[in-house]
């Protein structure tokens, strides 16, 4: 629904919109440079992946909610800490994005398909190329291999997954290839994975398509 100019719908969500910005908690790192996931997070259980699952009665169990084997423990769906420090990259210096990425990945259960590609994204942020390119390949081959949740309880979540293809074209643009945009203009840093030798791919900016060739660190802009 389109919202008139000055109606009440506008200015009622223009209220709850202000009220959400003053009560936004946004937690910073500790001395230790983690972020915590939420207030007590690093007071529950410290378990494995490995040994929630282990908890499991049936395999098309719900790992969340309040009774899940997960709930009382550290152990989480996706990449929230990791998302935030990938989408704020400026925010955050390297040592701060990278004890973040350590922590949280051994205790990220990756039931979403849209948890690898943050991974991999911050990974390159890091200059970790190497750890960035398995969550690559997981989410460019959701689909082709397989092997992801299919159920959440007795819901049917399976199918195929668009989203995590588009998570590994942002891997490989905004992970590997670097691209950036910054005071309104273009820049690139590439990260490329040892198994590459070249990326290359096409962006809009300004109205105008771009062919972006990178080799090594070398990077090309050619206006078409």
């Amino acid at each position: 629904k389109l919202l008139g100019e000055g109606s009440a719908e506008e200015e009622g969500l223009k209220k709850r919109l202000e009220d959400n910005l003053v009560h936004l908690c946004q937690k910073e790192p500790g001395e230790d440079g983690r972020i915590e996931q939420f207030d007590g997070y690093f007071s529950l259980e410290d378990a494995s992946v490995e040994e929630v699952r282990s908890r499991l009665k049936h395999p098309k169990e719900y790992w969340g909610g309040a009774y899940g084997v997960a709930s009382d423990t550290q152990v989480i769906k996706q990449a929230d800490v990791v998302t935030r420090l990938v989408m704020f990259p400026e925010d955050y210096e390297t040592g701060i994005k990278w004890k973040n990425w350590e922590y949280y990945e051994e205790r990220t259960e990756h039931g979403s398909s849209l948890s690898a590609c943050m991974y991999s994204i911050l990974a390159c942020q890091c200059g970790k190329k190497e750890f960035a390119y398995p969550f690559f390949l997981k989410s460019a081959n959701a689909d082709r291999i397989g092997g992801g949740k299919e159920w959440a309880g007795d819901v049917y979540i399976g199918g195929t997954h668009p989203a995590a293809a588009g998570g590994a074209y942002m891997s490989a643009i905004y992970g590997f290839g670097g691209l950036r945009e910054s005071g309104g203009t273009l820049s690139a840093k590439p990260c490329l994975p040892d198994q590459w030798k070249k990326l290359q791919f096409h962006v809009y900016f300004k109205g105008e398509w771009y062919l972006v060739t990178e080799s090594g660190e070398e990077v090309l802009f050619q206006k078409e």
